[in-house]
């Protein structure tokens, strides 16, 4: 029922005519329940203060009585007081308005679109009954409005009144993707409030890439059936997690319901309308909702207000009904005629009020309040408007913001002026709030974070876990404990609410077909392709000299196992006491990271000791290096070839030209006439397999050592061709190019048993460590 703000409207009439004028004036009785004092400028305000209606006779055989506002709700009874306090507060204020004294009109809609119009009509038109039939011209009794801008009955009469709530609806988007939900189900009340306020939060979550599981409203209204619907809806849903745009009567409706059937376990996101009131008795609560989360008003102490309220006595509002339905409602009485609060036929006659009942010795949602929000809104909606009518009032001659540097005349100012200076308007209240509105004309919107926590006497307490700034930049808008919140079920974590788990890194995102974007499955990358972040959409093709690794996660150098594999070797042969006895071979291993500059940075590095020498004038080579292993097809190693025959490495090409040995592994080797190793590779095939991968399997060998026309060994039987086709199926004078890759085995570790030939110099010690080093290109 009562939305996160307070409306003000700018009445659409100007507030004086002159005497000559003929005015509208009422025709009929008047039956709207209010409270109203005069002033200079008059103020209007609407709130539902009751509930129920009882509907009169429409047989139309007479005069139709008026509809009868029944059950009498304090909350919004606070809303009218705190409006009277403000404006009795701007009065006593000899700076704000000097010399000039605001009245109210305050009407009672009874939550009915019909009676919200009403009272607007009443606001526009004098009070007397007119009989005259004289041309009309209206007399704006009000110059603004303060009502519950979350009605229906509001709406009705101001239908643009939707702009004002994009700041809640945006805040409750943020609010979801803050938690990670993204599937997620709404349920709105089919009603202004709901309809307006849902359309604005699925604009703005589905901006944020969050997903509709399903979208609900019902009514009050409406058949049980509509309401079971709903609830069979969120029953059987796959996300618990449930967004309510839902005014507060419905929503305790819709609560009432689900804990009559007994449906628990849902993690309730309120907006502000419910989500700072119990609805429910708190056994109930405590069952249904229990965990629920959502953005609320802001919380403060208003200074002198609950005085104010604790002071309300029929005595300081004589003959005033709704003060009069308010004292016997608060105390089960009947003030002076044995009117009843409820009238039901079975009802007892109530006793008679003496008036010297106190407020103090009652509990409602008038009096064991200490804390407001809603009511701090109307509290600051009221000071708006009288700043912006005392920056009128301030403005000078020549120096106004209308044509030709003009004024407002305070006595007969147009609305449009007073609605110039309600959007300029800026100021700090007495609580410390800076009041000012965006843009738009909408307030700034800060709300608090709150939750709905069991506690120890069995109770729910609405706690504050958080705040909303929707001044602060993009991103620092929340401030939330979450260590402090309390969830659905009683559990510490964060509810889960997604159609599909994140794509870990490694995998890719494939969108299934006739679903949301947040449903999906997870593909895992190809060979030869990565993907490093979660949720990826694509992957990423390895450049020629990468490839991926086993996760799939992230490249690898194709050589760096060239590296690893020296460095096994080099151990292997330090701990051959017959290969090498006595001497120890070390290493130095650098990566060029393919570039011919780092390649010859590294060659460089080679030739010298790492000591900078800064006092030699001549620079003579020193190489630290006997020997450097590279990978002779790089343009890399090429670039470096030069260099190194410059500075004399020792190639021991001799020996490395006439060795000949047979490895562990049972390989003979040894060079051809052209210092070239002898050639043995095998022949590969890439064949699909019942996984919907790809092996790459041996189908044969080549041994270049064979005789001419037997170096091949193939098994061509064993072979995939291209479009999974075997051999015969194949026309033989039709081959197109076999999908063959050669894997060319190079590293194969030397005997060098002549070492000691070229390391042994005349006069000088032997060095026992004598480093043979790596360059991987």
């Amino acid at each position: 029922m009562h939305s996160f703000s307070i409306l003000v409207i700018i009445s659409a009439v100007a507030l004086a005519r002159s005497s000559n004028d003929q005015v509208c004036k009422r025709w009929g009785r008047f039956d709207l329940l209010g409270l109203s004092k005069d002033g200079d400028i008059m103020l209007g305000g609407i709130f539902g203060v009751h509930y129920h209606v009882k509907y009169p006779d429409l047989s139309f055989s007479h005069q139709l009585e008026p509809a009868k506002c029944l059950s009498f709700q304090f909350r919004p009874f606070r809303f009218a007081m705190a409006m009277i306090f403000a404006i009795e507060e701007i009065n006593n204020d000899t700076t704000l308005l000097p010399g000039v004294t605001l009245g109210y009109h305050i009407y009672d809609s009874c939550n009915l679109p019909q009676l919200s119009l009403k009272a607007a009509l009443e606001f526009l038109n004098s009070p007397e009954v007119n009989t005259s039939t004289g041309n009309c011209k209206n007399s704006s009794i009000v110059s603004a409005i303060v009502a519950d801008s979350g009605s229906t009955q509001s709406l009705a009469i101001a239908p643009s009144i939707s702009t004002f709530r994009i700041p809640m609806a945006r805040a409750l988007a943020q609010l979801v993707k803050h938690f990670g939900w993204t599937w997620i189900g709404t349920v709105k009340s089919d009603d202004d409030y709901g309809n307006f306020g849902m359309h604005a939060f699925e604009e703005a979550v589905q901006q944020l890439g969050v997903c509709i599981a399903f979208s609900e409203s019902f009514h009050k209204t409406q058949s049980r059936d509509k309401l079971l619907k709903t609830i069979d809806t969120i029953k059987s849903s796959s996300t618990k997690v449930v967004i309510a745009f839902v005014g507060e009567s419905n929503m305790g409706v819709l609560l009432k319901e689900m804990n009559r059937q007994n449906v628990s376990g849902i993690q309730w996101i309120g907006s502000e309308s419910w989500v700072s009131t119990l609805l429910l008795p708190p056994e109930e609560s405590k069952k249904i909702a229990s965990g629920t989360i959502g953005i609320a008003i802001r919380k403060v102490i208003i200074p002198g207000l609950r005085e104010f309220l604790m002071k309300v006595h029929p005595s300081l509002y004589p003959g005033n009904l709704l003060v009069k339905k308010f004292w016997e409602s608060c105390f089960g009485c009947s003030l002076s005629g044995g009117i009843k609060i409820s009238p039901r036929e079975t009802e007892p006659e109530l006793k008679e009020c003496t008036g010297r009942e106190h407020l103090q010795n009652v509990q409602n949602e008038f009096t064991d309040v200490w804390q407001y929000r809603v009511t701090y809104n109307v509290y600051k909606a009221t000071y708006a408007i009288a700043h912006a009518l005392h920056n009128m009032v301030s403005c000078k001659t020549g120096g106004g913001p209308f044509s030709n540097g003009s004024c407002a005349n305070l006595s007969n100012f147009q609305p449009w002026q007073l609605l110039y200076y309600m959007r300029t308007v800026n100021f700090v209240n007495k609580i410390g709030e800076k009041v000012y509105f965006d843009e738009n004309g909408d307030p700034v919107a800060t709300y608090d974070i709150v939750n709905w926590q069991p506690n120890a006497l069995g109770d729910i307490d609405i706690v504050n876990i958080g705040h909303y700034d929707g001044s602060a930049r993009s991103g620092a808008e929340f401030s939330i404990t979450e260590e402090a919140i309390v969830w659905s079920g009683s559990q510490k974590s964060i509810p889960r609410a997604v159609c599909s788990e994140s794509c870990h890194q490694g995998t890719r995102k494939a969108g299934r077909e006739g679903h949301p974007i947040c449903c999906f499955d997870c593909i895992q990358c190809a060979q030869g392709e990565i993907s490093n972040t979660t949720d990826s959409v694509h992957c990423i093709k390895c450049p020629l000299e990468l490839k991926s690794n086993e996760r799939r996660d992230h490249f690898q150098f194709r050589h760096f196992r060239f590296a690893l594999a020296m460095i096994f070797a080099i151990e292997e042969i330090n701990n051959n006491t017959a290969l090498l006895p006595g001497i120890t071979l070390g290493y130095r291993i650098y990566d060029s990271c393919n570039l011919p500059q780092l390649s010859l940075k590294a060659a460089l590095a080679f030739l010298n000791k790492p000591e900078a020498n800064a006092h030699s004038a001549n620079c003579k080579s020193s190489s630290v290096v006997s020997a450097i292993v590279a990978d002779s097809g790089s343009t890399q190693t090429l670039a470096i070839a030069p260099s190194i025959g410059t500075f004399r490495i020792p190639m021991l090409l001799y020996y490395m030209r006439t060795v000949s040995f047979v490895t562990k592994i049972g390989e003979k080797v040894y060079f051809g006439e052209n210092g070239d190793p002898v050639a043995t590779y095998d022949i590969v095939n890439w064949q699909p397999n019942a996984l919907g991968n790809v092996d790459i399997v041996s189908v044969g060998h080549y041994d270049g050592s064979a005789r001419s026309g037997e170096e091949f060994s193939i098994t061509d039987e064993a072979i995939v061709w291209s479009g999974g086709q075997k051999l015969n199926e194949f026309d033989t004078w039709n081959y197109y190019y076999i999908s063959i890759i050669v894997f060319i085995f190079l590293i194969r570790f030397l005997k060098l048993f002549a070492l000691k030939t070229v390391v042994k110099e005349q006069g000088k010690q032997k060095e026992k460590d004598n480093p043979f080093a790596v360059l991987i290109a």
